[in-house]
């Protein structure tokens, strides 16, 4: 139930602004975090690599968590597990406090970075800073996910 409440919370943030989801998608997901015991929070915990789309395109999430606080940052980098990366030195980080800085980034996607992304699996990230080795699950995942996006009426 609580998962459905969060998916319908996400679909209502992204007729807004990219900026305005992106703190809604964070604080939504936090908030369900917090709504858990400590047993389903350490299974479930924020995705660090997620895409959504909406009628304007493709969008990927990525999250990281510090101990440091860093604000009104920039700079994502994203390696591709093929050794390709994609720059986004201006990629606004938004920052939230959840027991320790979460650092996002929310960003729409161009097509080039769909085909190279569809490619190959993102392997670790760079959100200014922080850094973010992906699990393998969640590479598999991410990489499962977009392509089922992409295929959608892209």
């Amino acid at each position: 139930m609580k998962a459905l409440i969060l998916s319908a919370s996400l679909c209502i943030c992204m007729s807004f602004a990219e900026n305005t989801f992106s703190r809604c998608y964070l604080n939504k997901s936090i908030a369900a975090r917090q709504s858990t015991n400590t047993e389903e929070s350490a299974a479930n915990p924020l995705k660090a690599v997620q895409f959504t789309k909406d009628l304007n395109g493709i969008y990927l999430t990525l999250i990281v968590r510090s101990t440091t606080l860093n604000s009104d940052k920039k700079g994502v980098t994203i390696t591709l597990k093929n050794g390709m990366k994609i720059f986004r030195p201006k990629e606004k980080i938004n920052v939230e406090y959840d027991g320790g800085y979460v650092y996002m980034s929310f960003m729409k996607l161009t097509p080039n970075e769909i085909k190279k992304m569809m490619g190959s699996a993102i392997i670790n990230f760079r959100l200014y800073h922080h850094n973010k080795v992906v699990e393998m699950k969640t590479r598999s995942n991410a990489l499962h996910e977009l392509r089922q996006l992409a295929s959608n009426g892209m």
